[in-house]
């Protein structure tokens, strides 16, 4: 399993919070294939977000699976445009969708709201919050 970690939710894991713990220590487990996706905007917000060196690791250590910027970008501007989205989130959306990662860190509730409203039919997409929803976190099954 793949997880995409939202912007204002990657403090979590730079400050090692009780929160992000469990999530950084799937990510950087040597034993597991877990991953973590990013594309778009979602690259940009990160490194703002003090998250640059994160990255790194996880890019070295083959854990950070990238989608096509131009792509996600694309869907991004399509669920802008429908106005379809109550938060201002769509990059996320769109790279949930595109990639069909089945689970979102963040706390954004206007974001949990889209993430269930726009995932289709049988895709399920599940939203970490807290350190109780570790059980969320699976064996990647990213190619």
């Amino acid at each position: 399993m793949c997880i995409i970690v939202d912007a204002n939710s990657s403090h979590e894991l730079v400050n090692r919070s009780e929160d992000g713990l469990p999530v950084l220590r799937w990510l950087l487990n040597p034993k597991r294939r877990s991953g973590r996706i990013v594309g778009g905007q979602l690259v940009k917000e990160l490194v703002k977000a003090g998250f640059a060196d994160t990255l790194a690791v996880l890019s070295r250590a083959g854990r950070l699976h990238r989608a096509p910027d131009r792509i996600v970008d694309e869907r991004a501007e399509a669920l802008r445009e429908s106005g379809s989205c109550v938060s201002n989130d769509q990059h996320v959306v769109a790279l949930a969708l595109e990639t069909g990662c089945d689970i979102v860190f963040t706390k954004d509730k206007a974001l949990h709201q889209d993430l269930k409203s726009h995932a289709p039919t049988g895709h399920r997409i599940a939203i970490y919050q807290r350190a109780t929803y570790a059980r969320l976190l699976r064996e990647c099954r990213c190619p």
